[in-house]
């Protein structure tokens, strides 16, 4: 029986009963610029500690990944480093963590960028090269970012979007289980209507969180600053439903670094005229 793979991260593993499976995909949502990507990337680097990664993002290049880890990793612009003080750049990049960590550059490279089309087929290839290289032969676990910037090729012009991301996700799902690898599926959601993304904001298909092992949202709130009372903002993470445990639990993010540490947050529920919690979604 293949064991679940910890992310590395405490909290996670214990919605998740222990880690990610191979065959499923996790569903991380959030509106556009609230932190889905950092939190992925800090996910990405903690479970490279003990398991092969592949990092997969569409609309940055490769190189933008790099400079954003350069940056997480020493505190440096890399951009700004590489000029200021190039020999200390290289001597940071020569000791940059030893971890299987595999960013992917052929995105940058596709001209029709659709699961069935052309990603499927690559990411299979990278599939094979980072199983070749590690020691124990594992295949990795792949992050891969966004949904909407792979969504598969309409047939003719006649399905709708609707459908078209239905089907994408249906296949995500599907390579997933007929290759044995796990999927981490980032996906936009509309901006926020309440105080937070649930389920009912995904864009284009609730079909999405249907076929997902597990639902994460990742966002941004502005908070006042305990000690000097401006506003600020806080990154939040939160665990709304899945085959793990069925109650929402919500945490806020600090990013030191690559390193990604989640603090229960304390939450006081919107209720609806019935006096029941609105958004709360049972499995």
């Amino acid at each position: 029986m293949q064991k679940s793979v910890a992310t590395g991260n405490a909290e996670i593993d214990a919605v998740l009963e222990g880690g990610v499976e191979v065959g499923n995909f996790y569903a991380i949502l959030g509106p556009a610029k609230n932190g889905k990507s950092t939190v992925l990337r800090c996910l990405g680097i903690s479970l490279a500690k003990n398991f092969p990664v592949l990092y997969v993002n569409f609309e940055q290049t490769g190189r933008n990944i790099f400079s954003k880890l350069y940056s997480m990793i020493y505190g440096h612009s890399f951009r700004e480093h590489v000029h200021t003080d190039p020999t200390a750049t290289d001597l940071n990049i020569e000791s940059m963590p030893d971890i299987p960590f595999y960013v992917a550059f052929w995105p940058e490279k596709l001209e029709i960028k659709a699961f069935n089309t052309t990603i499927k087929d690559n990411l299979l290839k990278s599939i094979n090269f980072i199983t070749d290289k590690d020691p124990e032969h594992r295949k990795p676990i792949i992050i891969l970012e966004n949904l909407s910037d792979c969504i598969n090729d309409r047939i003719n012009g006649h399905d709708n979007l609707t459908n078209v991301v239905t089907q994408t996700a249906q296949d995500i799902k599907n390579f997933a289980v007929f290759n044995n690898v796990a999927i981490f599926l980032a996906h936009h959601t509309a901006k926020i209507q309440g105080d937070e993304p649930t389920m009912d904001d995904v864009r284009d298909s609730k079909r999405v969180c249907d076929l997902a092992h597990s639902v994460f949202a990742a966002y941004v709130k502005i908070e006042k600053d305990p000690f000097d009372g401006h506003p600020k903002n806080v990154y939040k993470f939160k665990y709304i439903a899945g085959r793990g445990r069925s109650e929402p639990m919500r945490w806020n993010v600090k990013v030191m670094g690559i390193n990604m540490t989640l603090e229960p947050c304390v939450y006081s529920p919107e209720l609806d005229r019935n006096g029941k919690e609105k958004f709360r979604i049972t499995l």
